[in-house]
């Protein structure tokens, strides 16, 4: 799909169930809360919406609707916590953000925002490339804003495949909007029959409310509540003979007070209380159990702003991450001895002023923007052990006082396109991006999944240079997108191993990732269409050595037939052999991935859905990473929905 620097919208009749098609640009007609790319002239990263709606009822996180884009794929190990990388970067590289909040995490693996059911979302926008000029840290890859899902009138769903079961209900008019979905997983299997630690609980809620205040302000009140039990890390360590990762208990709740204008200005406030308890047991040997939580505030304001012959906008954002704490306990099972240890306590703020302006004249459109963003660390524990082991990690020279951390950024991005004719548009744009260093890996010291990780205090912000290029064309029957991009960061920071049991990270000099996108659509007939899209990605440090998160190379071809009460969607995609790998990953072979779904409409109010996952029953690793889990065997799956206005 095109790396476009003007923004793709979306329109209301937006049909993206047979993969997530980039649309041309549109004017926005609904206000979002927390978007700040509205205009469809101020050109700042490639857009692409997943109607969740459209979307199979197999679908059980965030992950699995963004990995088949062109330029996004699976990262990680796999499970319910299974993460997405965009453009060859992953973890804290890419933010997210519900209904404007940004989301944190202290996983490495990054945010999997799997805490969240999909039914309970209405639409994910995606946008590649860095957005850190409107999005702050993090967006050095892209940005997924989740809309929740504003129910019309009583829904019923419920289905099961396998070992999972899901069973959802939801309600809403134009001022209310209820939902409830709990779904559970049980360990699922290899196509060669080895167990996989896949399992799960969740029972996860959501509630919007919205107000006329008066003729112009309108409020909107959102909470999102989530709790998940006995979630399964799945990976391919022997979890039954040797080591088991699992969660004990995950909780979440997100609330959030939002006053919107119309199209001149939003402002916001929320707040985002997390919980998580993680058990790691190495049989015969010892159990660690580290229970972490944190509590996020976050404040916005945005001001548009429009003249004769600009428009723009400006605005201010305040986050403060609080009481981010992580306790271990360590008991042996050889001698019943118990440690408690204090692992992380650390608090956060961050700030930022940003601005955009941009400009249409005839044929081409301009626009640029700057952000200035200050953050300061701190830490209540002392970190000379971790000082002392990592000194010789530092990019510069070690920060005497490691417990306190500040720094600044800015950034800036300037794009502009020119409509060949009403079909043909060229784009291009430069931007910047910026990710400061977590309060995990500058401050964190204790067990994870994998092992001991020994956070770095010297570690510097990443900071990262983009330019783009793309070319599209779009007629009411067909659309070809093409893009490739160049993004170059300084202080990649990368993990590292210290001895066979401990990790650190460490800045490198330079990261390099470039890459080429494409997709081409097609409504063939009435009734037939198709969507067929891939990717190349590369990336290398200064040294020429491969660096992690760069997904295989991938075609991608999507049919969809649709006819009267009923239709069908084919997904085939190949995924090419990937050799060159980075430390820490495995070589892929090539793959060929066939999924297919049927849904037929019973009456007007009742729909049965039909699914096959992996129909070819192929046996793969899901990722590079060098503990990915396989594949599931063939998954068939049954649903069945009701809803009534």
């Amino acid at each position: 799909m095109l790396l476009c620097s003007a923004v793709a919208q979306a329109d209301a009749e937006s049909d993206p169930s047979i993969m997530a098609l980039e649309k041309p640009n549109q004017a926005e007609k609904i206000q979002i809360i927390g978007k700040k790319h509205l205009d469809a002239s101020a050109p700042v990263g490639q857009s692409v919406f997943i109607d969740i709606a459209d979307m199979s009822p197999a679908t059980s996180n965030l992950s699995q609707l963004v990995a088949d884009i062109p330029g996004a794929d699976l990262n990680g190990q796999g499970g319910l916590f299974q993460v997405f990388s965009l453009r060859g970067m992953s973890r804290w590289r890419v933010l997210t953000q519900i209904a404007g909040m940004p989301i944190h995490t202290e996983r490495r693996a990054g945010t999997a925002a799997s805490f969240i059911s999909p039914w309970l979302m209405q639409q994910v926008e995606i946008i590649k490339g860095p957005v850190s000029t409107l999005y702050g840290s993090g967006a050095m890859a892209g940005i997924t804003q989740i809309s929740p899902r504003q129910f019309s009138g009583f829904n019923l769903q419920s289905g099961f495949a396998d070992e999972v079961a899901f069973y959802n209900a939801g309600w809403g008019n134009e001022q209310y909007s209820f939902g409830l979905a709990h779904r559970q997983e049980q360990n699922t299997f290899t196509p060669t029959g080895d167990e996989l630690n896949s399992q799960f609980k969740q029972t996860s809620a959501s509630f919007s409310g919205n107000w006329a205040l008066n003729d112009n302000i309108d409020s909107q009140l959102l909470i999102l509540s989530s709790l998940g039990k006995d979630i399964g890390k799945a990976n391919n360590d022997d979890f039954i003979d040797k080591k088991r990762t699992i969660y004990p208990e995950e909780k979440h709740l997100i609330s959030q007070f939002s006053l919107i204008s119309g199209n001149d200005w939003q402002t916001r406030f929320a707040i985002h209380k997390q919980q998580l308890d993680t058990e790691v047991t190495r049989f015969n040997k010892r159990i660690n159990q580290v229970d972490s939580q944190a509590t996020d505030y976050s404040f916005s304001f945005l001001q548009r702003w429009q003249s004769e012959l600009f428009d723009g906008q400006w605005g201010f954002e305040q986050e403060y991450r609080d009481n981010i704490k992580a306790d271990e306990t360590q008991l042996s099972l050889t001698s019943s001895e118990r440690i408690d240890t204090q692992v992380l306590a650390a608090s956060v703020a961050n700030s930022a002023l940003f601005t955009s302006i941009n400009y249409q004249q005839d044929n081409w459109s301009f626009g640029g923007g700057a952000r200035l963003s200050y953050v300061r660390q701190s830490s209540a524990l002392a970190s000379t052990l971790a000082s002392t082991l990592v000194s010789d990690l530092a990019a510069d020279s070690p920060n005497e006082n490691a417990n306190k951390q500040s720094d600044h950024a800015v950034t800036s991005y300037a794009s502009a396109a020119y409509q060949l004719s009403p079909e043909w548009q060229v784009t291009s744009s430069i931007s910047s991006g910026f990710r400061f260093p977590t309060v995990s890996e500058r401050f964190y010291h204790g067990t994870t999944g994998r092992g001991q990780t020994i956070g770095n205090p010297n570690l510097v912000a990443e900071t990262a240079k983009n330019a783009e290029l793309g070319l599209q064309y779009q007629t009411p029957q067909l659309s070809m997108q093409l893009s490739a991009f160049n993004n170059r960061i300084k202080h990649y920071i990368e993990r590292i191993d210290i001895d066979e049991n401990s990790r650190s990270y460490k800045n490198l000099h330079r990261g390099d990732i470039k890459g080429i996108e494409f997709s081409l659509s097609q409504q063939l007939t009435d009734s037939l269409s198709y969507a067929f899209s891939g990717h190349h990605l590369s990336g290398k440090n200064q040294s020429g050595a491969r660096l992690g998160d760069i997904s295989p190379d991938k075609l991608q071809l999507a049919l969809k037939y649709q006819h009267n009460d009923w239709q069908a969607n084919l997904r085939l995609k190949h995924r090419f052999s990937h050799k060159n790998v980075a430390a820490g990953e495995q070589a892929l072979d090539s793959v060929d991935i066939v999924n297919v779904d049927f849904s037929y409409d019973l009456s007007d109010t009742w729909q049965l859905s039909l699914w096959v996952n992996n129909l070819l029953d192929k046996e793969y690793q899901l990722t590079a990473d060098n503990k990915s889990a396989l594949s599931a065997q063939r998954q068939v799956g049954l649903s069945l929905s009701w809803a009534m206005d």
